[in-house]
């Protein structure tokens, strides 16, 4: 697995446009996130799981492929739903399963 296209692909879905702006909101140092960036060293279990914490997955989230989850394949609307509430602070979040928690 590439881990700076992987971080990629999780700046993409909060939207976030570069290591810059990743280092100012997740408050990782943006040395350290250069050095990733530019492949000079693997980040440590520490900066992943800060990652992880900023991104609001799991370490085996972020390894894993969810294209290749066969158990319980996704919807292309289900996957929009996902990608959308992983822009969410946690705030948002709970708030929306409020509202869901009306609509039942």
């Amino acid at each position: 697995m590439d881990i700076v296209a992987r971080i990629q692909q999780l700046m993409t879905i909060k939207g976030i446009h570069n290591p810059n702006q990743l280092a100012k909101l997740s408050g990782i140092p943006q040395t350290t996130l250069s050095s990733i960036f530019n492949h000079k060293f693997t980040p440590s279990v520490a900066t992943l799981e800060l990652l992880c914490n900023f991104f609001g997955i799991t370490m085996v989230q972020f390894f894993s492929d969810p294209e290749a989850d066969a158990s319980y394949p996704l919807t292309e609307r289900q996957k929009e739903l996902i990608n959308r509430w992983n822009c969410l602070t946690e705030e948002q979040q709970n708030a929306l399963l409020q509202l869901m928690d009306t609509m039942k």
